[in-house]
């Protein structure tokens, strides 16, 4: 039986994205005969104590909760500290248990994959680098770190480091494989493994979506969601404005679901705008997840020009697994234009186009057939090439082939498994032709 240590900030019964996946991934894996640890924090994304226990086994899973402060992600210092006392707290735990035959190391908080290479050298772990934002060029990206700061060139040879170490890099992207190879990592040490839904949950249903909208008075409303998180790889303000312009069309409400560094950013908007057709709902749980995401009449999902290649919004797999249209406010040339340009399951607009946003909103609005159609092509480009099935036959691939010698002359053991995957591959391949 393989043995495999996951390390992230947050894990089940949190919601942030991060937890939701892994806790999905490694729930599998159990299943599978793998034995599955999962060293991760016992704190809220938002804030405050998630449990009372620091050690248990969930669905065949054990679960090491490490002390960290527990401030959230409300203010820059209180963050801060969650991040260094978490990296303590596991420094410590990775040094003293037994060692693991494979580490994977997700990027939650920034630099915590350092102590995945750190397994590898000091236990002889496998390690597999698991990337769903890539720091610190992300930062970099969204004006968090300066170039010339003495945090960004340690961060950049921390990263590099980590990068040299790993036995498999996973990217949830093209565009990121891309960046991969110019900062020197080998194509054979690459693996795509888009992010995926939990698409037995998260199904199309007119149901559930009516009976959500009466939950919250939104029964006569035509939705547009953001749901998730809003943070700084994310842009709110063409949502704003064109909120803005559309305030006096009774029927079209919009509705923020989730949290993020840019809430303040929000609300400071709305009050300042007066804007009576913008609600704000902090996460809901799993269960309520797929009504919820049913309830977007259309969906809207945004990327900063400056991150394409670093990050891939994982909030466009949920609206294509519900089968709702989408909204992409980012930069065409990325994995998540493509998505959708190749799937026909909404709209690319670029950033800062307000005008084209409302006219988007308006044109679903008004056409329904138009709605129903994108939404069916998301769910079956979604189930064709982004389930997690999908995902989770290949994750169990790398790591079974992790058991043998990696060398980047020959590839993984057997096969190279880059080229061995398809689906994730055509997933996000570029087509010509324009959105209609």
């Amino acid at each position: 039986m393989s043995s495999l240590l996951f390390i992230n900030q947050f894990y089940y019964p949190d919601l942030s994205a991060t937890s939701q996946l892994l806790q999905q991934l490694a729930e599998h894996l159990a299943v599978r005969g793998f034995s599955v640890t999962v060293l991760t924090g016992n704190a809220r994304y938002e804030g405050g104590r998630l449990t009372p226990k620091n050690v248990e086994v969930l669905n065949g899973v054990e679960v090491v909760r490490v002390w960290s402060t527990r401030f959230g992600k409300s203010h820059f210092i209180g963050r801060l500290l969650d991040y260094l006392s978490f990296y303590l707290s596991v420094f410590a735990r990775v040094t003293f248990m037994r060692r693991r035959r494979v580490v994977v190391s997700l990027t939650t908080p920034p630099m915590i994959a350092w102590l995945g290479a750190m397994a590898k050298r000091w236990k002889g772990s496998q390690f597999v680098y698991w990337i769903q934002d890539l720091y610190p060029d992300v930062a970099l990206a969204v004006g968090t770190l300066r170039p010339q700061s003495w945090i960004f060139r340690i961060s950049r040879g921390i990263s590099r480091n980590v990068l040299r170490s790993a036995d498999a890099v996973v990217a949830v992207g093209e565009d990121m494989v891309q960046t991969l190879s110019r900062q020197g990592v080998e194509p054979c040490r690459i693996q795509v493994i888009p992010n995926w839904s939990d698409e037995d949950i998260i199904t199309p249903s007119l149901d559930s979506a009516a009976a959500w909208k009466e939950a919250f008075g939104l029964q006569d409303k035509f939705v547009v969601l953001y749901a998730g998180n809003y943070g700084r790889v994310h842009s709110v303000g063409e949502m704003l404005q064109a909120a803005e312009v559309l305030k006096e069309d009774e029927r079209i409400q919009f509705l923020f679901v989730g949290s993020g560094t840019r809430k303040q950013e929000i609300l400071d908007f709305v009050d300042a705008h007066q804007l009576g057709n913008v609600q704000m709902m902090p996460y809901v749980s799993r269960d309520e997840l797929g009504s919820m995401l049913n309830a977007g009449d259309v969906g809207i999902v945004t990327q900063l020009p400056a991150t394409a290649g670093l990050v891939v919004p994982s909030k466009l797999m949920g609206l294509m697994a519900a089968g709702r249209p989408v909204l992409f406010v980012g930069p065409k040339m990325c994995d998540a234009a493509r998505i959708i340009k190749t799937s026909g399951c909404g709209k690319v607009i670029a950033p800062g186009d307000v005008d084209g946003l409302v006219g988007a909103i308006r044109e679903f609005k008004d056409n329904e057939w138009k709605r129903e159609e994108c939404g069916r092509k998301g769910r079956a480009a979604y189930e064709k090439n982004l389930s997690k099935a999908k995902a989770f036959a290949h994750f169990e691939n790398l790591l079974l082939e992790l058991a043998g010698p990696l060398t980047c002359a020959t590839g993984l053991k057997n096969a190279p498994l880059r080229s061995a995957s398809p689906p994730a591959r055509n997933a996000i391949a570029p087509e010509k032709g324009e959105v209609k």
